[in-house]
């Protein structure tokens, strides 16, 4: 069947769901223009909802973009360290890193 973006629209009020979940339904056969379609569609949908989406949905959890680094208001990272503070940093790269702790550490056994 063929909807035309003016209908599509006023399913999406109607259904409460976005222009391309219902372009997407229609493609897949749902006739948008019954009730008795729509709600199969959305039982079906409902069914295959996975269990991690279920207790999002029941908890009202909202999806947020976090980092575990803090960061300041300049924009710039925080450090985080452990309170031991290693040599300036010289030469770039894991093995320059892995010289200065080496470093670091023969001088704490003498």
């Amino acid at each position: 069947m063929s909807y035309s973006r003016a209908e599509i629209s006023e399913f999406e009020k109607k259904i409460g769901k976005s222009r391309a979940t219902l372009f997407r339904w229609a493609k897949q056969g749902c006739d948008l223009r019954t009730e008795r379609s729509v709600q199969e569609w959305i039982e079906r949908n409902r069914l295959r909802e996975t269990n991690i989406a279920k207790s999002r949905r029941r908890r009202g959890f909202t999806q947020k973009v976090s980092s575990n680094v803090p960061r300041q208001a300049s924009g710039t990272f925080k450090l985080q360290s452990n309170g031991q503070i290693l040599g300036p940093p010289g030469k770039l790269g894991a093995g320059a890193a892995l010289a200065r702790l080496e470093k670091e550490e023969e001088q704490g056994y003498r």
